[in-house]
């Protein structure tokens, strides 16, 4: 019997198509493709050639062999003509219907193939109206659901290899639709075509779906959420990531807070997406998730049975990739630390975390912003540790936090020693609260205040606070901020309640204006340098101090002749003189006074900076002042002196000239001379300026002294001093020092000697490995660039040159840190700019 009706149906589909093919008349043709369509699944029709017992078996027999074929060669019958044939009002019953109302996964597949396949035409144009019509309707709810039922004694169907592969090319045509049409149609691409429609649309029909497996579920039916879960792979694979959790997360976050098959149902749609589309899935959830808690529903304990998932949590996103927001670290650690059975993990991650933060190596080689990813990492994970656990790995904590420490105080960055010292207080006060913590004095700046903030662990914010942050997600909304003011500052209530009252109430008094007081002292300032210089030795006074310390800049430069037979002397006095009395402003007046001494007696100066640099018995201060002072004195020495100002340079306080009151009209010939130059047309004007007058450069016949002689010994190894060693923050300081020297040094006859002599210094010490160093030695290369001319780069330096360009191009490609990059992009581009400056004026010539 059913061999009849299959052989019947056969025959009367081939009818149909011939039929179409060449129709007598619209009548003919109408009522053909309203007798096939009653072979639809939903349709409630009954052909005129069959029995109404044998529609069943015959409806399942088109859709299973003849209904992918009809609506092939039904869209290729497809035409301006043809359809004008058939009546207006019932296009969308007689045409439309195989579409809407058919198979629909093999109708999505065939549109999608025909639109592929098609060129600029008609049947294009109905092809993708189709597809818009088929999305607006929400025909994709059924083509889901259908993927998703289980029928009675039918469990291994979503195990079948033609059943995968068919999921493969139906959800490889979801996820590219968009691309093609927009491919096709151009600037005709409807919007519901568009990422920022179409995504949405396809979100908003999978959480249908997901609403009728749970009503399956509770009705005690199977169900799968296999194919689902494949779909959201594939579209956050795909790049739309964003737009998918921006529909989905709000309403599943919502849906699994309290109810256990939501819970359930949701995480095997995350957790069952295939392997290489995790991280595409798992890190936007991490970004925009809420709270841990929420990420703990929706993950459960996969991580447990996931390599790759565990991989991605416990190394990737916490070692090897860095993020701007601290919730995705939040909910990481939270995650791990949430439950009993992953806590193991949790544990395993924060000693991780002490041996990557402590290590003096991963310090030098990684990037700032890499390691203050970690920092934020190991901070966030100290607030989540239990109290059992810090009495259980106390000692291990602080043997590994005392190298740790040690490796980040030695840095020449001050901000690596800042997330030092905020982690050493932070753990020992979390481990040993009742104990010795330590303390360290720093800016407690925006930044570090943030830092302290990780420690206190974030705080469930309630489902009506999920549903306002859940759009725009802020981490520290999800900290409590009573938690926050009382780890940063006291607040009022911790002041009692009788003294609140004498705070407020001044509140309103203004204070009094004291910038012009003058300071009275009894101790009469030294009028002559020797006597400042006896001040400055023998006094115990501290006024005394202060006021030969505030008087010795004016001193020397009011009396420069006489300053050569002690210029060297009075340098001693003030490198070594010691702030014993917390002198206001005592290292600006003593820095000040040397400058003055350097700049007047450059030579003597210099010639004692220098050798005295590399001596024993100096410590780092001293020598950073030393380098300082020698800076400063080149790049006063190498600007030109307003001679104007000649007269004034003793006197910052010059008198104040009275001026005419006489108010007689000015000079008959001034009026007529103003008029007539107002009144006169000129085509070229002359100079309407002086030139300036030339004035000489100070700097150059002492720049060899300034710059030469630290180049001697820099790789001499002293028992308090290795430049190579660990007193890297002084070589950094030195290669700076180096660069504004030589750039004071501009259009100088000794320029074209330091400058080679700089990059061959800097070819020693290209591949430092403290980040800082390399710093110094890019700004320094960028010195000899400004400094030197053009013709000199490209013909006397042409191998240094090239060397550096070399080296360049490999720091902008290969060094880990982003501040080298940068300034190795600049100084290349300005190399560039030299050689074509150089390339451009040879040709004018």
């Amino acid at each position: 019997m059913e061999n009849g009706i299959s052989d019947r149906v056969r025959q009367l589909v081939r009818e149909a198509q011939n039929i179409l093919t060449s129709p007598k008349d619209n009548q003919e043709m109408t009522r053909c493709l309203s007798n096939i369509s009653s072979f639809l699944p939903d349709s409630h029709a009954t052909h005129p050639d069959l029995n109404p017992n044998d529609m069943t078996t015959a409806r399942q027999e088109f859709a299973d062999k003849h209904f992918s074929k009809f609506l092939e060669f039904l869209i290729n019958c497809l035409s301006v003509d043809w359809i004008g044939r058939l009546p207006g009002d019932r296009v969308s019953e007689l045409v439309d219907v195989f579409v809407l109302n058919g198979i629909h996964s093999e109708a999505f597949i065939i549109l999608c193939n025909c639109i592929s396949e098609l060129s600029p035409g008609y049947k294009l144009n109905k092809c993708v109206i189709l597809l818009e019509a088929f999305l607006k309707k929400r025909k994709l709810v059924e083509l889901f659901w259908q993927q998703c039922k289980i029928p009675p004694g039918s469990g291994t169907k979503h195990d079948d290899p033609l059943m995968k592969l068919r999921w493969e090319g139906l959800v490889t045509a979801l996820v590219s639709l968009p691309g093609k049409v927009s491919n096709k149609m151009q600037s005709e691409t409807s919007d519901m075509f568009y990422p920022q429609s179409y995504v949405p649309t396809l979100t908003g029909d999978i959480l249908s779906v997901l609403h009728r497996v749970y009503n399956s579920l509770q009705a005690g039916d199977d169900c799968s959420v296999r194919f689902l879960s494949q779909l959201v792979g594939r579209l956050c694979l795909a790049g739309y990531t964003d737009l998918l959790w921006s529909t989905l997360l709000p309403s599943v976050v919502q849906l699994t807070r309290s109810d256990y098959v939501w819970v359930r149902v949701c995480e095997r749609l995350i957790t069952g997406v295939p392997d290489r589309c995790i991280e595409s899935v798992v890190t936007p959830l991490m970004k925009s998730a809420p709270w841990y808690g929420a990420v703990a529903k929706l993950l459960g304990d996969s991580v447990l049975s996931c390599a790759k998932l565990e991989f991605l949590l416990t190394k990737k996103l916490l070692f090897m990739r860095h993020f701007d927001k601290d919730l995705i670290l939040q909910n990481v650690i939270g995650y791990l630390a949430l439950s009993h059975t992953r806590r193991h993990l949790f544990i395993k991650v924060l000693h991780t975390l002490f041996d990557v933060w402590g290590d003096s190596s991963a310090v030098k080689h990684s990037s700032y912003e890499q390691h203050l990813y970690v920092t934020k990492a190991l901070l966030i994970c100290i607030g989540f540790l239990r109290d059992t656990e810090k009495a259980e790995y106390k000692d291990v904590f602080i043997q590994k936090l005392m190298s740790g420490v040690q490796c980040h105080l030695d840095s020449p960055d001050p901000n690596i020693r800042t997330l030092g010292m905020v982690v050493a207080e932070c753990l020992t006060k979390a481990v040993d609260p009742k104990g010795h913590t330590l303390q360290f004095e720093y800016t407690k700046d925006e930044k570090v205040v943030h830092l302290l903030s990780l420690v206190v662990p974030p705080e469930d914010p309630g489902i009506d606070e999920l549903k306002g942050n859940l759009q725009t997600l802020d981490v520290s909304s999800s900290i409590a901020d009573s938690e926050i003011d009382r780890a940063i500052s006291p607040s009022k209530k911790d002041i009692p309640a009788d003294n609140v009252e004498a705070l407020d109430s001044d509140d309103d008094l203004e204070p009094y204006d004291m910038s012009n007081d003058v300071k009275i002292t009894k101790v009469k300032p030294p009028v002559y340098i020797r006597d400042c210089m006896e001040g400055l030795i023998s006094s115990e006074d501290p006024d005394r101090l202060e006021t030969c310390l505030e008087v010795a800049e004016k001193l020397i430069r009011n009396n420069p002749s006489n300053l050569h037979e002690i210029a060297a002397e009075f340098t001693k006095i003030l490198l070594h003189l010691q702030d014993s009395f917390c002198t206001v402003g005592f290292i600006g007046l003593r820095h000040r006074a040397m400058v003055a001494l350097a700049v007047h007696c450059p030579i003597q100066v210099a010639e004692y900076l220098t050798n005295e640099f590399f001596e024993k018995n100096y410590n780092l201060r001293q020598r950073m002042d030393m380098l300082e002072v020698l800076a400063s004195a080149a790049q006063e020495l190498s600007q030109p002196i307003d001679l104007k100002m000649k007269g004034n340079m003793g006197n910052p306080h010059p008198k104040v000239q009275e001026t005419n009151t006489d108010t007689d009209t000015q000079h008959w010939r001034d009026i007529v001379q103003k008029r007539i130059e107002s009144k006169t047309r000129r085509f070229v004007k002359g100079r309407t300026k002086p030139e300036p007058e030339p004035v000489q450069n100070k700097f150059s016949t002492v720049a060899a002294n300034f710059f030469f002689p630290l180049l001697n010994f820099f790789d001499r190894k002293e028992n308090t001093f290795d430049l190579l060693g660990e007193d890297t923050l002084v070589l950094q300081r030195l290669v700076y020092t180096l660069g504004v020297v030589m750039y004071a040094a501009t259009n100088t006859l000794i320029a074209r000697q330091m400058g080679a002599a700089l990059l061959e210094f800097i070819w020693v010490l290209r591949y430092h490995q403290e980040p800082a160093v390399r710093q110094a030695l890019l700004y320094a290369v960028t010195m000899v660039f400004l400094s030197l001319p053009g013709f000199i780069l490209l013909s006397d330096l042409q191998t240094e040159v090239y060397e550096a360009k070399s080296w360049l191009e490999d720091t902008v490609g290969k060094d880990n840190n982003n501040e080298c990059r940068k300034l190795a992009i600049q100084a290349l581009v300005l190399l560039e700019n030299i050689v074509k400056q150089e390339f451009s004026s040879g040709m004018s010539r």
